[in-house]
């Protein structure tokens, strides 16, 4: 199994209009930005992939607007917009003094990575879509069902009754990790992870923001297909083989990104960096090498 790098990594902030952007890098070589799923959560839960692929890169991490150690002035509807948030990240590669980096979006992440691609692809060296939700918002039509047909009976059975219980006034820390737990059991192949996967999904989240982002995605009916038409940039869409998201929605993008590689890593689920990531850095350095001569 390939193991984290041992490069220390540095922590930083960056001051914006209205607030402040905490970022860490880690490594050495061309830089690839990591796009934190959520929305809403930090990016701490990365750290393992910016180690792994801190061996050859330079890996910049970052809590994206109002999450984390990224604050703002105030949280609302004007300062919660995928459009802000992709100009925190033009301007922490401004900050950083690089001409362009590799953007690599996992999940949410993938949404945001595409946005910025249609924002800024002259940025941009490549994109990595990393079970990215997908080029539009169809995924949303039955992502839950999809994470529903990965449980049991039971365990459908016991995430309801701990999804009602963290929807109730004043919940527990212990429902919130329970019902993390069924979550990350139906986003996992590998259950030895469910530990690690719930603590993040219990504890690191905002859902404000989380919901602002989703509002602003819906009222911008979300679709990069036409942004992206012309995106002359190498792309490569990886995903889980076994991941909740479904191969359509991959397949999707893959049609619609003309430049782009498809490749599914089989026994993983929608984190594949972290179930296989022997296969998920081979297929990221072959990628790469590819373009970086």
């Amino acid at each position: 199994m390939v193991q984290a790098s041992a490069i220390a990594q540095q922590s930083s902030f960056m001051k914006t209009d209205d607030g402040v952007i905490h970022y860490k890098t880690c490594g050495a070589g061309s830089p690839i930005l990591i796009i934190n799923g959520g929305p809403g959560l930090d990016c701490n839960g990365f750290q393992h992939l910016a180690e792994l692929l801190s061996d050859k890169h330079t890996t910049i991490l970052f809590d994206q607007r109002g999450t984390g150690e990224s604050a703002l002035n105030k949280i609302d509807e004007s300062t919660i917009t995928m459009d802000l948030m992709v100009e925190d990240m033009e301007a922490l590669r401004k900050h950083l003094d690089y001409d362009q980096w590799i953007v690599l979006g996992h999940s949410f992440g993938g949404f945001l990575g595409e946005y910025y691609a249609c924002k800024y692809p002259n940025s941009i060296t490549a994109l990595i879509l990393s079970s990215s939700g997908g080029i539009d918002l169809g995924l949303l039509q039955y992502f839950r069902e999809n994470l529903q047909m990965h449980l049991s009976q039971n365990e459908r059975d016991e995430f309801q009754y701990w999804d009602s219980l963290v929807n109730a006034e004043n919940p527990t820390e212990e429902a919130k990790y329970n019902r993390a737990k069924c979550l990350a059991s139906a986003y996992l192949y590998d259950k030895s992870y469910v530990p690690q996967v719930a603590a993040r999904l219990a504890h690191g989240g905002n859902p404000e923001i989380n919901s602002l982002v989703f509002k602003d995605l819906f009222d911008s009916h979300f679709d990069c297909r036409e942004g992206l038409k012309d995106f002359s940039k190498p792309v490569l869409i990886i995903q889980g083989r076994q991941d909740p998201i479904g191969a359509g929605v991959a397949y999707e993008a893959h049609n619609a990104l003309k430049t782009s590689t498809l490749v599914f890593i089989n026994k993983s689920g929608h984190y594949s960096w972290l179930e296989q990531g022997d296969s998920f850095c081979a297929e990221l350095y072959a990628f790469c090498a590819s373009f970086e001569k």
